[in-house]
């Protein structure tokens, strides 16, 4: 009874928190498109609150960039819907409180190096076919096979607060490097003429997703990790997943 209280008490602060900006370009989705993704509500140890977003890569871990999960203190993760004031009336919406979250131990504030983090769940979220599900991770792939071929990149918006998707193209480090000259081997680039992608802090923790040409499922190729503003055609950054499967296999 007493967590069901402190549940609602969250959920009626978030419904009048302030707008979040988004995925700039991007097209609204419906509930079950992107079933791996979580909508994150993080208060720090300030009592300041940031919302961005992560993917559920085991029932209770989700994985996301070390600014969505830095200073974190409180928090909880909504599953299972895309417009997010939906999470009261769904019958596929779970809200699931967030117990700890790890951050890569050489994570740097200044150059973005290392913009990785775990999400440790109070709970599994549980899982639906078509609403809540995990997604995979890159396994024994060479990202530059994907140069020149679109993939998709969601994250929430402003009221009405529903995910959002966009299509991005990924481009070589080496092209990356005129826009950011100390982008690393361990980030992988992606830009659209049509869409800025994501873009503020609202979007930290974005997935970049392909599909494998094997098995034919989503598999989540980088996290949002910094870009050069909001503006259509821009290049953005995104922490290369494969780098640290052995970091999040360890934690």
């Amino acid at each position: 009874m007493k967590f069901i209280l402190t549940l609602n008490i969250i959920l009626i602060s978030f419904y009048f928190a302030e707008p979040s900006p988004y995925i700039l370009g991007g097209n609204e989705v419906s509930d079950g498109e992107i079933p791996y993704q979580a909508f994150l509500n993080i208060e720090s140890s300030q009592n300041k609150t940031k919302t961005c977003t992560g993917t559920l890569i085991k029932p209770d871990l989700i994985l996301t960039s070390a600014l969505c999960g830095f200073d974190f203190n409180l928090g909880y993760a909504i599953f299972g819907v895309s417009n997010i004031e939906d999470v009261s009336s769904s019958l596929n919406a779970d809200v699931v409180v967030i117990k700890n979250v790890t951050i890569h131990e050489n994570f740097n504030g200044t150059t973005l190096k290392n913009n990785v983090a775990l999400v440790y769940l109070n709970r599994p979220a549980r899982l639906k076919d078509g609403f809540i599900e995990t997604i995979t991770l890159p396994q024994n792939i060479n990202e530059n096979t994907l140069i020149g071929f679109d993939v998709s990149v969601s994250g929430w918006g402003p009221e009405p607060s529903y995910l959002k998707r966009a299509q991005v193209t990924v481009i070589s480090n080496l092209s990356c490097k005129i826009r950011f000259e100390n982008v690393l081997e361990t980030e992988i680039c992606a830009g659209s003429s049509t869409t800025a992608g994501p873009c503020t802090s609202a979007d930290n923790g974005a997935p970049i997703v392909t599909v494998d040409r094997e098995t034919g499922k989503k598999m989540q190729i980088g996290i949002y990790s910094y870009s050069n503003g909001c503006a259509y055609g821009n290049t953005v950054v995104y922490t290369r997943i494969s780098s640290y499967l052995a970091w999040i296999e360890e934690n």
